[in-house]
């Protein structure tokens, strides 16, 4: 009979990793904005009202999902913590009924 087998650390770490790019990918956008918001300091009329209108939704699209990688990373390790408690349940279990 086959079961269910996951390697709970490598999820773990790749639910961390992910949370930790989510971060990086954040922190890129606020660099981002920041240049952006310099450029407008310079930059005037309805090409840069367009552009300004333009950024600003893409740059709300990239926060959303930021914190949807965010979100993500910690269901994956969420996951692999609820796998790993289980095996032990279950093992546990197992051993006493011998």
């Amino acid at each position: 009979m086959a079961g269910l087998q996951a390697n709970t650390g490598a999820m773990n770490n790749n639910g961390k990793e992910t949370v930790d790019n989510a971060e990086l990918f954040a922190n890129e956008i606020s660099s981002l904005r920041t240049n952006i918001d310099g450029l407008m300091t310079l930059w005037r009329g309805l090409s840069a009202t367009e552009f300004q209108k333009s950024f600003d939704a893409q740059a709300e699209n990239l926060r959303r999902f930021s914190v949807l990688l965010s979100e993500l990373g910690g269901a994956i390790s969420q996951g692999a913590g609820i796998l790993n408690r289980a095996e032990e349940d279950n093992a546990a279990a197992g051993a006493r009924l011998l």
